[in-house]
């Protein structure tokens, strides 16, 4: 069976405008918007979940929580924390009461009264 195909044209994540398949380094941008002075229009996050927790056999647990939680406190990372409150809402909060008192205190001084 013979299969014909045709490249699909690629289009400008930036400007929208198409550009050649032979051009296209799957970055998404024509060569044009694929320039240093425009690569800040491209918000990659700093970091993910799976950067942060692993899930074990049965998803997320205090088991992975609390160090999860530890380490983000110590780095002073208050991203991670809203990251992890955001996408393992009652596991976080659950978690809360095993940390020792100053991770508690940064915790309410720093999260939940903002």
């Amino acid at each position: 069976m013979n299969i014909n195909f045709n490249a699909i044209t690629p289009r400008c994540g930036i400007c929208k405008k198409f550009y050649s398949s032979k051009d296209d380094d799957s970055s998404g941008l024509c060569p044009k918007c694929r320039t240093a002075d425009s690569q800040p229009l491209i918000n990659k996050p700093a970091f993910t979940i799976e950067d942060i927790i692993e899930p074990g056999p049965y998803g997320v647990s205090n088991t992975q929580m609390i160090p999860a939680m530890k380490k983000a406190i110590q780095e002073e990372s208050l991203e991670k924390l809203r990251l992890l409150q955001k996408v393992y809402f009652y596991t976080f909060h659950k978690s809360i009461r095993y940390l020792n008192k100053s991770e508690r205190e940064y915790i309410n001084n720093h999260l939940m009264h903002h």
